[in-house]
């Protein structure tokens, strides 16, 4: 079972990966489709109830996870710059 996952698993590309758990840019369809196909065959060895197992998914996932992470990066920006979140916006 360990090789049949790590053989999967290979099949992803580096540029593919998440970088400190969080994705880096949307993936092409090809892409999405393998990785689609890779969390299937994973999900399946392991008997796991996984989601985002299509094309669709993993697209929806991703925008979803990259909305997040830019508006984590403006929030810290805007504290690392000194302003301070009130009830009327930054200020």
């Amino acid at each position: 079972m360990a090789v049949r996952r790590i053989a999967a698993e290979r099949r992803i590309s580096r540029p593919m990966l998440y970088v400190q758990g969080w994705p880096t840019r949307m993936l092409s369809d090809a892409e999405a489709e393998l990785l689609a196909e890779v969390r299937a065959e994973i999900s399946g060895l392991l008997r796991l109830n996984a989601r985002f197992l299509d094309r669709e998914g993993i697209h929806g996932r991703y925008a979803e996870l990259l909305a997040i992470k830019q508006k984590e990066e403006r929030m810290s920006g805007l504290f690392s710059h000194g302003q301070r979140w009130n009830s009327s916006g930054p200020g």
